[in-house]
């Protein structure tokens, strides 16, 4: 954020047109172990909302930008990003 203000002054057309951000995370499911489900009162316990947290954590990577041009697709990454 301090890089892009001290770049106010440069010019749209000719400078930040040709600028693109990217950002790539990660999204895990099972890293805590907690499973949540919606019910209603009374369904507390049966059985059909009901569910066991997952046997192991899965994750899958992310990388996305944006550029003067506009929003670039969701790319899904298999294996690590180098």
């Amino acid at each position: 954020m301090a890089w892009c203000r001290g770049k106010l002054h440069l010019p749209v057309i000719g400078c930040w047109d040709r600028v693109i951000f990217i950002e790539q995370f990660k999204v895990e499911v099972g890293a805590n172990k907690r499973v949540y489900v919606c019910r209603t009162a009374g369904e507390e316990w049966d059985l059909a909302c009901l569910n066991t947290p997952p046997r192991r954590k899965f994750g899958i990577m992310i990388w996305g930008c944006i550029s003067y041009n506009g929003v670039g697709a969701l790319a899904f990454v298999e294996g690590n990003l180098k």
